[in-house]
């Protein structure tokens, strides 16, 4: 867990950012919020695998954010404000029942502990932002528009509906924003979870093949990371009296068969990759997944699929993750063991149709 403290320069802006999850997509909007200078970064554990720990640890969170807004407070400064991220989730797109109950458990735990800031320090700004997911809560659905509405067909789907439902009960008084990208690609590193797009690059480069457990037809809507880690770091500090929708779906609108995406990666590599296709129970992840183009934000912007394959070959070739972090938050984030995501295999698994979160 991530704790993003500004330094004491303009009241105007918020001045504590909390990240709950440094996986790709946290990690991105952490290194954007890093380019802002006047922002410095701690790592704070919060234990994801033990309840009972995990509780002390909101505890002791609480008590650090208390203790700044005290001292705020007293220095004069009566409009501080607390941005919370959640981005979090080692639960898969075929996760167990187990592991989506663990992780809603730790979710509900964040949840109260805002509420608690909200109810003790009432005049302390307080939002949330969640990372949900459009391919959890819609599989199978053509053409998603705002007006769609989830049908979540299994527990990962379950655990984003309910966390989204969570998320607007907690009232009026705490701004709320939630992001539904779509399948997000991109490298953070040899030592955690890779999806299908860096897994078949990884590959290709090795002479490896690649074993998929899916469909070659599949349609999956493929978004840079950097474009959803840009677009909430902007959320973030965007003017909060603007009405909105609180929720947005980040997606290209153009969809790509994994064949596609194969011939696309051959061309950038220059040269064959191969891949073996293993048929599976129709009740896995093989369903096509689209959005409406109508559904996007329109200050929303995307990465050319191509380009963005691009970014990823390079940073595997680099070793580099796929932004550019400082050596400090590489080396405080991966030495958390709760957030790192262990890449055991060369293959991709039916839950890796590129990141889902």
């Amino acid at each position: 867990m991530i704790i993003l403290k500004q330094k004491p320069l303009s009241n105007n802006e918020i001045k504590i950012i909390i990240i709950f999850g440094a996986g790709l997509i946290g990690t991105s909007v952490c290194n954007n919020i890093l380019k802002r200078t006047e922002y410095l970064a701690t790592i704070h554990p919060f234990n994801w695998h033990n309840l009972y720990q995990s509780r002390q640890d909101a505890k002791n969170i609480y008590k650090h954010l208390s203790d700044i807004l005290i001292l705020s407070s007293n220095s004069g400064n009566s409009s501080s404000k607390i941005a919370f991220v959640w981005s979090a989730g080692k639960a898969g797109f075929t996760a167990s029942k187990k592991i989506i109950e663990d992780e809603l458990n730790n979710y509900e735990i964040v949840l109260d502990l805002v509420i608690k800031l909200r109810r003790n320090f009432p005049t302390t700004s307080l939002f949330f932002h969640l990372v949900s997911s459009a391919g959890g809560l819609f599989e199978g659905k053509h053409i998603v528009n705002n007006k769609t509405v989830p049908e979540p067909k299994r527990y990962y789907g379950q655990l984003k509906h309910e966390q989204e439902k969570r998320l607007y009960k907690l009232g009026t008084k705490i701004v709320k924003k939630i992001y539904r990208p779509t399948s997000a690609y991109g490298f953070l590193g040899p030592w955690h979870r890779m999806g299908l797009i860096p897994t078949l690059i990884s590959n290709g480069l090795k002479y490896k093949v690649s074993t998929i457990y899916g469909n070659l037809s599949t349609l999956r809507d493929y978004i840079f990371v950097d474009d959803i880690g840009t677009f909430i770091e902007k959320k973030i500090f965007q003017d909060n009296n603007s009405i909105e929708l609180p929720c947005y779906f980040l997606a290209s609108g153009k969809p790509s068969s994994i064949y596609e995406i194969k011939y696309i990666i051959e061309q950038i590599l220059r040269k064959k990759i191969y891949v073996e296709f293993r048929s599976i129970p129709q009740s896995e992840n093989t369903a096509d997944i689209t959005i409406n183009s109508s559904a996007l934000p329109i200050d929303w912007a995307v990465t050319d699929i191509k380009v963005g394959i691009r970014y990823v070959r390079e940073s595997l070739i680099s070793g580099n993750g796929h932004s550019k972090p400082t050596t400090q938050m590489i080396d405080a984030v991966t030495s958390v063991d709760c957030e790192c995501r262990l890449a055991k295999t060369a293959s991709t698994t039916p839950g890796n149709f590129g990141f889902r979160h």
